[in-house]
């Protein structure tokens, strides 16, 4: 998945509106951010655990939105397993849906993963000033997911 984590991201900040959007965003890409791709040779389960527990860590406002920045993490890997495909276990292949090879499905899946992220995140936008915000976070957001499948698109093409 690419821009669709942000989505899970701007949905899940809900939790706990004191909270930044800032964590969730780091815990919904932070194995993409990882300077090493441990879970590509590691069972799945437990880099999931471990690194979801790191992310978590960084966030202490209040419990609900710790467990929920680490259910966000952790959902990082769902979210590859529906789109490109994970290594649950080591010396296995890539599990998953692989909706990268249907660049057009995958647009939907990852649109809608954006909008109802921002639709969620949205409401707490108390003036329209703020509201006229989060609806030009929403047009980049679905621009760049439909930039990244048309590069996908072109690949699969080529």
């Amino acid at each position: 998945m690419y821009v669709g984590h942000l989505g899970l991201a701007l949905g899940a900040r809900t939790a706990d509106r004191r909270v930044p959007v800032a964590p969730f965003i780091v815990a919904a890409v932070a194995p993409d951010l990882l300077p090493w791709r441990a879970f590509h040779y590691l069972a799945l389960a437990p880099v999931v655990v471990l690194g979801a527990a790191a992310v978590a860590a960084a966030v202490w406002r209040s419990r609900r939105a710790t467990v929920t920045v680490a259910l966000l993490a952790a959902s990082h890997y769902v979210a590859d397993f529906i789109t490109a495909g994970v290594r649950v276990w080591a010396g296995h292949e890539s599990a998953g849906l692989f909706l990268y090879d249907r660049p057009f499905a995958d647009l939907v899946v990852e649109t809608a993963t954006i909008v109802g992220g921002w639709w969620l995140w949205q409401r707490g936008a108390a003036t329209p000033e703020r509201r006229r915000i989060t609806l030009a976070v929403l047009a980049v957001l679905v621009v760049m997911q439909s930039g990244f499948s048309i590069l996908v698109a072109d690949r699969l093409i080529a």
